[in-house]
């Protein structure tokens, strides 16, 4: 994916820099990365927390695993939505 490419993608999902210059997700949103290299592919799911370093891309868990891949071998995002607000249990007037 290009550099263009990449930013493009992800021009709609809103994130917040932290101090250590990573770009965080907000709590109900993920990204799904798609990476392969060669005959090797890669799928990286619930991704909260990503940073670019040039060529390289710092891909963070929720589980707190940390991802380095090169940005020419990510192929494809997927973007989840937040999840639906639930609806209450039971029998409701809706007041």
């Amino acid at each position: 994916m290009t550099n263009e490419g990449w930013k493009a993608a992800l021009a709609g999902v809103p994130v917040q820099v932290d101090g250590e210059g990573w770009s965080v997700l907000a709590p109900d949103r993920f990204l799904t990365l798609y990476v392969a290299h060669g005959a090797a592919a890669l799928t990286v799911p619930k991704v909260d927390a990503l940073k670019v370093e040039g060529v390289l891309i710092r891909a963070r868990t929720r589980k707190d695993e940390t991802y380095v891949m090169e940005l020419d071998d990510l192929f494809a995002i997927a973007i989840e939505s937040p999840p639906p607000v639930d609806r209450k249990t039971g029998f409701s007037s809706g007041r």
